[in-house]
């Protein structure tokens, strides 16, 4: 069922129109459609063994039996201090023996005691699941690409709830929950928050080229976003020949040079009807305006050239 009523005929259903961009065959952990890595499972049950031991050796050595699984955990206890991170292994994890253990291994560092808590684990998983980090690589600010406006970019952000592009990936969206914008004219499309269940439509896509798409979704206060900074319609872009760490995913900045919220610039980069309500991105031809606001539902236009 559509979200609006479309005033051009450039609105279809993501089942329809098909605006899944694909993954990048030699892009590192890149935000495309079926990633081919062998991922762990992100619906039905994902199968794990959680470790509070230093090594599968130590396990097995024990007569313990190992059963293949999708990821293993291993949990060294706070007084590990010299694993200083927490890392994920994105290959196939196996015994010296050669056993087959996992698909993906994640290993927690004290950062998971002193920093982030249970949010490296959501983090992590992610990355089992093949979500590719929103932070740079590069050193500079933790937020450069995303804000706090996902988890996999700063993990301790105010907006920590994944995406909705992330979600549609991992399946946690249906294609019916996705609107797409093909084509040029103008359509009306109402967004309920990415933070909660239902049927309602959490995402506007509108596809630019093969590997490139603008996503707007409806931001809360509401779930695990309850410490947001500030609400709205979010603006980003997806490019799916970058690799992780570089920027696959980027919030527009609707608001440049407000000093942002919550520590970071891009933590306001929402559009709403008492602040900053339209906004153009530059060189794609797109305006999406908000239209309208009904409690945390708000409907927008998107205007194609």
């Amino acid at each position: 069922m559509a979200s609006g009523s479309p005033t051009n005929e450039n609105f279809q259903h993501a089942d329809i129109c098909a605006r899944k961009l694909p993954a990048i065959d030699g892009v590192s952990l890149g935000a495309g459609f079926e990633f081919a890595l062998d991922c762990a499972p992100s619906t039905g049950t994902l199968k794990a063994f959680m470790f509070f031991v230093d090594a599968l050796d130590a396990y097995t050595g024990a007569g313990g039996i190992i059963t293949p699984t999708d990821v293993l955990y291993i949990v060294p206890t706070a007084n590990a201090t010299a694993i200083t991170f927490s890392p994920t292994f994105m290959g196939d994890v196996s015994t010296r023996a050669g056993v087959h253990v996992a698909k993906k291994a994640v290993t927690f560092g004290i950062d998971a005691y002193d920093s982030w808590l249970y949010l490296v684990l959501n983090h992590e998983t992610g990355h089992t699941m093949c979500l590719p980090d929103l932070y740079p690589f590069g050193g500079q600010s933790t937020g450069l690409f995303v804000g706090g406006g996902d988890l996999m970019g700063y993990i301790n952000g105010p907006s920590p709830d994944y995406l909705a592009w992330n979600k549609w990936r991992l399946d946690w969206l249906s294609d019916e929950q996705v609107d797409c914008v093909v084509g040029a004219g103008s359509s009306a499309h109402t967004l309920s928050p990415v933070e909660v269940g239902g049927d309602s439509v959490k995402a506007v896509v509108v596809k630019h080229n093969g590997t490139a798409a603008l996503v707007a979704e409806a931001r809360s206060r509401l779930g695990v976003n309850a410490g947001a900074c500030a609400t709205g319609v979010l603006l980003y872009t997806v490019i799916t020949d970058t690799n992780s760490g570089d920027g696959p995913i980027r919030v527009l900045d609707v608001n440049p040079g407000s000093g942002g919220c919550g520590g970071d610039e891009l933590n306001d980069a929402t559009l709403t009807l008492d602040g900053k309500s339209v906004y153009s991105v530059p060189g794609w031809g797109v305006t999406v305006t908000v239209t309208a606001q009904n409690g945390d539902d708000f409907t927008i236009r998107v205007d194609v050239l």
